[in-house]
Order: C-alpha cells, then structure tokens, then sequence
C-alpha cells in the first residue's frame, strides 16, 4: 500500500520557505507592489531629469513625494512582507509549542492533525496544485494556503512514494495534464520521447 505518514513539531525554518516561496510564485499581490514601484521610479526619474527650470522650483515638492513613494514601493513593502513573514512564523510557534503535527496520505484521503485540534481530511480532487521543493511538498487546497509535507519528517513512505501518488491521483487541468511543478536545485524537467511511427 503506498502510504506517507509525517510526525512532527513545528518547523520554522520549513515554514518560512513555504511562506517565502508563496510569496516570491504565488503571491500576486508582490508582484504588484513591484511593479507599481517601478513605474513611479520612471516617473520620478522623468520628472526629475526632464522638468525646466522654471518647473523645478514648482514640482520640487511632487518629485520629493514620488521619490517618498518610490523608495516605500521598492524598499519598505518588502521588507515589511519579510518581517510579517518572520512575525507570523514565530507567532504560530508560541501558538502550537509542543504539539505535534500529523499528516497521512493515501490514494483515499489526506489527513491532517495537530494535537488537541480537529482532524482535516481532504480528497485528492480538494487538491488544486502541488509543488515540489527541496526539503517540502506543497499541496494547496486553495490558491492561498498547502499542507506542508516535510520530506525530512516523513517516519512512513518516501518522496517516491508520493510523487506516484501524485501522479496517479493529482489534480489535473481542463486539458487534462497534472498540476505538478517542481522547484529544486539542478533540477531538470524530463524530456518527453517521442513516439515514432512503428513504436505502439
């Protein structure tokens, strides 16, 4: 029977690789402070080099304001997003001390538990997209929060074992191809062989 079991406390360091790389792939709300960031970067730059003299003296206190926007959009928001990351993570540590987290997936159901919390179950179609990191599983049940499989605390079961999962029972887009990425180092994705006319 391919099965995984995980029996453990709370990890921070694994915790604060998923919420980074929800961050950094996921997360569209980054992306959109970047970009906004950049565009008023443009437009302080324009403003500040292609103003005449006369119009230096008018706008000296909009391109100070630009500039002010500039550096919160590209300095002070993600820094903020790391710490509330980092606040976050130490937050939920206090919060779960030393209970210990279960999780167990089989081609039935996934099962998550924490110590003196309901038991979650979910079925694979709950599934929406998965992802593969070095030390981690994500397995997301929306588009904003995964059930965290530590490769590294796995007591039953193996990253073999539940890439096959996956690929038998994971969830699939409209054209029918699986929704399974992979993000580690050196990393290659297989090429697909193709079939030749006599090959059946």
């Amino acid at each position: 029977m391919e099965r995984i079991i995980i029996r453990m406390l709370f990890d921070k360091q694994i915790n604060k690789k998923y919420y980074r790389f929800h961050l950094f792939r996921k997360s569209f709300t980054f992306y959109l402070i970047l970009l906004t960031g950049l565009f008023v970067v443009y437009l302080a730059v324009k403003n500040t080099f292609m103003a005449t003299d006369s119009e230096e003296v008018q706008s000296l206190s909009s391109m100070i304001m630009i500039w002010g926007l500039a550096f919160f959009a590209l300095v002070l928001a993600p820094s903020f997003m790391f710490w509330r990351i980092n606040s976050l993570v130490k937050k939920e540590a206090k919060k779960r001390g030393d209970k210990e987290e279960y999780i167990s997936i089989t081609k039935e159901k996934i099962e998550r538990r924490i110590d003196g919390q309901d038991k979650l179950v979910f079925g694979w179609n709950n599934i929406v997209d998965i992802r593969e990191l070095d030390d981690m599983f994500l397995l997301y049940v929306d588009t904003e929060s995964a059930i965290v499989v530590s490769k590294h605390h796995m007591i039953e079961g193996s990253p073999e074992v539940l890439r096959s999962l996956i690929e038998k029972y994971g969830p699939k887009d409209k054209k029918g191809k699986l929704k399974y990425k992979v993000h580690m180092k050196g990393y290659k994705k297989p090429k697909k062989v193709k079939k030749g006319k006599n090959d059946k």
